[in-house]
């Protein structure tokens, strides 16, 4: 009976080590309590006070930023793309991001507009699920758009 009760000791001292670890990691990415904890949808803006959450311009062609996008967002861990639409002057990519631990899903669009002389991409996740995304959409934008601005080369108007 002893070793019954040492065994289920030590398996609820695991158990409780487990349940703090994902709970402290869950904590450590929250930037911010008020947004992270009520907001499930993130978007690029050019009034974003986090300059990783701004649109792009850039003067590349609109279909070969399009295929950039395509290349840098699939190779991300996770991310598969599931569907585009192309116009004249829009092309609109979308991705789903799985969350590694509870497999939650998160729609990613990403638009990239003909502007005349430039192009802008901007873009949007959002959760299928709660009300709250702990910080998770800004990060999906923030981990594709560093990838993009990292394969674009420098000069005026780069986002």
């Amino acid at each position: 009976m002893q070793r019954i009760m040492r065994g289920l000791v030590w398996l609820l001292a695991g158990v409780t080590t487990v349940v703090l670890a994902v709970g402290v990691a869950v904590v450590i990415q929250i930037d911010d309590w008020s947004r992270d904890l009520a907001t499930n949808i993130a978007e690029t803006r050019w009034d974003a006070g986090n300059p990783e959450l701004r649109p792009l311009s850039v003067d590349d062609p609109l279909a070969a930023l399009a295929d950039l996008i395509v290349v840098e967002g699939s190779a991300l861990p996770r991310w598969t793309l599931t569907g585009w639409q192309v116009t004249d002057s829009l092309i609109e990519l979308r991705f789903v991001r799985t969350t590694r631990l509870f497999r939650f899903r998160d729609d990613i669009t990403v638009r990239v507009a003909d502007r005349g002389d430039r192009r802008e991409v901007t873009a949007i996740s959002a959760s299928r699920v709660g009300h709250g995304d702990l910080g998770q959409n800004p990060r999906n934008l923030e981990e594709l758009f560093r990838r993009l601005r990292s394969r674009l080369s420098g000069g005026p108007g780069r986002g």
